[in-house]
């Protein structure tokens, strides 16, 4: 005889999806013991204090620092600021791409290099911006490598030419960045 307990996690409404079809009934019953609900990062902005400070530690230990770093004060600000559609994961990365590209014992607001979709801009420095205007003639490929060509310039940029450091902050791997730089005539320097 085994005894086990199975946790299971989801960020769907299994309620209604077992309404809809979705998931199946007799599984959504057998799992369906003791719900803990945890509301998404964005609504509970307050937890950060709490997060940021032990996601640091960990990744201090994971990476053989000496010491824990810090957050200046405006990138905790930044980071306050943001949406989290990708909650508690997306804080932890985010935090470690920042760590990589600081190299010191304190991170700056440029490196966290947040996205907020909403506001369609970077939390980076000004002077950053890319511009896509549509003509006659330009396809969607032309576009996409015209997108391409700035992010990576500008990862290369932040990472003083830097690959494996470039191709962790665009979350890609480094052999896809290789292409990119050959494929669109990009230098490192």
């Amino acid at each position: 005889m085994v005894n086990a307990r199975i946790v299971a996690a989801t960020n769907k409404d299994l309620k209604s999806e077992v309404q809809s079809g979705g998931f199946r009934r007799d599984l959504f019953y057998r799992l369906n013991v003791f719900p803990i609900v945890v509301p998404p990062l964005r609504d509970r902005l307050e937890d950060l204090s709490v997060l940021v400070p032990h996601l640091l530690k960990d990744l201090a230990a994971r990476f053989g620092l000496n010491s824990v770093p810090t957050l200046q004060p405006d990138a905790m600000k930044a980071l306050a600021a943001y949406r989290w559609p990708g909650n508690v994961r997306e804080l932890h990365n985010i935090l470690e791409r920042a760590l990589i590209l600081s190299g010191t014992g304190e991170i700056v607001r440029d490196a966290l290099g947040l996205f907020q979709e909403d506001r369609r801009d970077f939390l980076s420095p000004s002077g950053e911006e890319l511009v896509v205007r549509i003509s006659d003639g330009i396809t969607l490929n032309d576009l996409l490598d015209q997108t391409k060509h700035f992010l990576i310039s500008q990862g290369l940029r932040r990472c003083s030419g830097n690959v494996t450091k470039t191709a962790s902050l665009l979350g890609i791997s480094r052999g896809s960045l290789k292409h990119y730089l050959h494929r669109l005539k990009i230098s490192r320097g």
